[in-house]
């Protein structure tokens, strides 16, 4: 913070954070001279290779070339583009303004951009999901003993890993307190929190980049998700869950990082919403409640293929193509998978603290 890589964006712009952060990460050099031009329309050439530096960050394959012979403004394309611009046509990202142009060196209009940022969400970004197979996950249904935070410094594989706390589902500030505690003076970890700011402002690329481990606290799933959806927060965890950082949470935290979840919304009331996706399965969290439980089966046959995992007093812990079920001798558990076939949920006791290959719990039959 405080970095002013172009003197141009002064600090404090409501897009300072942004273009520091994607100078930061070579996504962007500016025009030259120092400068940004924060101001000035960009053209088509320069949402070219704004879109390939961008898709090289996140990992995505950007070895396309395309045929250009066609467009007899071939020549107006800069050098330091060209190979952006061909890729963004075998991308299908940029089309031409005409039959045999495609135009280079002119502005892109804010219908043009739109749609090449929409393209390039489907087309380029869509495809790069986070992997449950390299996963690290520890989804705690309810309270399961103090050992499960060292479990969970395990998992990240450093002995003091930098831990971000994600409050966003209560109105509770002394639960960060809680987690500063935990983490941080009991186990000497640096710990951060994400805060409703921090999304609005940009900060939250940064903070999600820096944790080792990520921890969600439980309360409000519904307010979590449209929260962290809101400002496309969802899509940086599942950036960070495919990177190998270890996602954790209780309760409304063990929702926030599936695909679904089945969610309190009132007195029992549940419904099942939609999470994060960064593992494809539905968490029952307080899987001993029996009425929340049915929720989750009575959605199960909309969606063929999906698991669902009841867990209650314990933990689902996924770890690089394994799983296991964590949990204390001090504390009642109950754990369950559970599947559609042709209509009718079946059932499967998984409360075990045996590592199985994590094919056997995702896998929807018997």
């Amino acid at each position: 913070e405080g970095r002013q890589s172009f003197t141009d964006v002064p600090a404090g712009k409501w897009y300072s954070n942004a273009v520091e952060w994607a100078a930061d990460k070579n996504i962007t050099k500016g025009t030259g001279g120092g400068m940004f031009s924060p101001d000035r329309p960009v053209t088509r050439q320069e949402l070219a290779v704004f879109m390939r530096t961008y898709a090289i960050y996140k990992n995505a394959d950007v070895s396309g070339s395309a045929d250009l012979s066609k467009y007899t403004d071939v020549p107006l394309i800069a050098d330091w583009a060209r190979e952006a611009v061909s890729w963004a046509v075998s991308a299908g990202l940029i089309s031409g303004t005409g039959d045999t142009t495609l135009s280079p060196a002119s502005y892109s209009t804010r219908a043009q951009i739109s749609l090449i940022v929409l393209r390039f969400s489907e087309n380029i970004l869509e495809p790069i999901k986070p992997s449950p197979m390299k996963g690290r996950y520890m989804l705690e249904g309810d309270s399961c003993g103090y050992g499960i935070y060292d479990e969970m410094i395990w998992m990240t594989g450093k002995e003091k890993p930098n831990v971000l706390y994600i409050g966003m589902a209560s109105q509770d500030p002394s639960r960060y307190e809680s987690a500063q505690t935990i983490f941080g003076d009991a186990r000497g970890c640096e710990v951060d929190r994400l805060l409703l700011e921090d999304l609005e402002n940009g900060n939250a690329a940064k903070k999600i980049e820096w944790a080792d481990l990520i921890n969600v606290g439980g309360g409000d799933s519904r307010m979590l998700i449209a929260r962290l959806r809101k400002y496309g927060t969802d899509a940086l965890l599942r950036e960070a869950a495919a990177n190998g950082t270890v996602m954790t949470g209780s309760s409304a935290g063990a929702i926030c990082f599936c695909g679904y979840g089945a969610s309190g919304v009132g007195n029992n009331v549940f419904l099942n919403i939609t999470a994060t996706g960064c593992v494809d399965l539905e968490i029952c969290p307080h899987g001993f409640e029996e009425l929340r439980v049915e929720a989750m089966k009575e959605f199960l046959p909309s969606r063929p293929g999906l698991v669902g995992v009841a867990v209650g007093g314990c933990a689902l812990e996924i770890y690089e193509g394994k799983f296991r079920i964590y949990s204390c001798e001090d504390y009642a558990s109950t754990a369950a998978r559970y599947y559609s076939l042709g209509g009718e949920v079946f059932s499967e006791d998984i409360n075990s603290m045996e590592w199985r290959p994590l094919d056997e719990l995702l896998s929807s039959g018997g």
